[in-house]
């Protein structure tokens, strides 16, 4: 005798909503897997900057405003789409599979922008901050950088050396954009406008300074004419590439700066256009 199938239980109009039931768990099971995604890429958004707050001063993306209501705002609509979106109820529901169906094209979309931001929230924690810096109501560094300046800094596996334009941390709530001009070990004395260095090595030698063009006021504060300056092991001596009107390790109040307190390597000029380049 042939067993009957199951169609021959139901009616087509409980055969439909079982089949409609199928479907729609089946897609909540995709569903599922979108808000794992979702909920994977929010905890990076939100947990690295924490755990590496490092470079979280320049972190450009994590400091915006707009950029924090995305956030939020795709945070709300996943907690939604956890509450409602899964709810067996739409299984019952004729509408249940448009609704879960529309959920899951809009998590694609969500993710890929989480996927974004998770992106640039690891180079920024572990390798460079892609987001730019400016520098306001300041000539200190021209003619190589000037007020507005959009610079990318790089701030992972670095060997700070002399002439590295860096960003150092002067205090809690403020960095200064200078030039290495002394390494740890150095003794530093200026004579004339010029720096005379006495490496850690016993070398001395007249540095040149080819980005200068105005050296007057260089030998000025801790470097004036017939003063030295000797660097502890850990210590960097920074200047300003426009030396009459900069503020720096000259001034008795900044000195050398220890290398716990630099904060990257100045790499990249994104902004003005026309200077749009590596910077050296």
């Amino acid at each position: 005798m042939t067993q009957p199938s199951i169609d021959g239980y139901f009616n087509p109009a409980q055969r439909e909503t079982l089949r409609r039931r199928d479907r729609v768990e089946f897609m909540q099971k995709k569903l599922k897997k979108r808000l794992v995604k979702a909920f994977f890429g929010i905890s990076i958004i939100a947990i690295l900057p924490i755990v590496f707050p490092v470079q979280r001063d320049f972190d450009l993306i994590h400091n915006a405003t707009p950029f924090i209501a995305v956030v939020a705002l795709v945070a709300f609509y996943v907690l939604v789409v956890l509450m409602t979106a899964l709810s067996k109820r739409l299984r019952e529901s004729e509408r249940g599979e448009r609704t879960v169906s529309r959920h899951t094209d809009a998590l694609d979309f969500t993710n890929f922008l989480l996927g974004v931001f998770a992106f640039f929230t690891i180079v920024n924690a572990f390798f460079f901050s892609l987001a730019s810096i400016a520098i306001d109501n300041s000539d200190s560094m021209l003619p190589t950088l000037a007020p507005g300046d959009q610079l990318i800094i790089r701030h992972v596996g670095i060997t700070y050396e002399r002439g590295d334009i860096v960003v150092a941390r002067i205090d809690d709530a403020t960095y200064y954009v200078k030039r290495i001009v002394g390494v740890p070990g150095d003794t530093i004395a200026c004579v004339g406008h010029s720096l005379i260095i006495t490496a850690a090595a016993g070398v001395m030698f007249t540095l040149e300074e080819p980005y200068l063009t105005n050296p007057s006021g260089t030998c000025s504060g801790l470097l004036e004419e017939g003063s030295t300056v000797e660097l502890g092991p850990d210590e960097y001596f920074l200047l300003g590439d426009n030396r009459p009107v900069s503020s720096d390790s000259r001034d008795s109040d900044i000195g050398a700066i220890p290398k716990e307190r630099l904060h990257g390597k100045i790499i990249f000029r994104t902004m003005p256009i026309g200077g749009f380049g590596r910077v050296d």
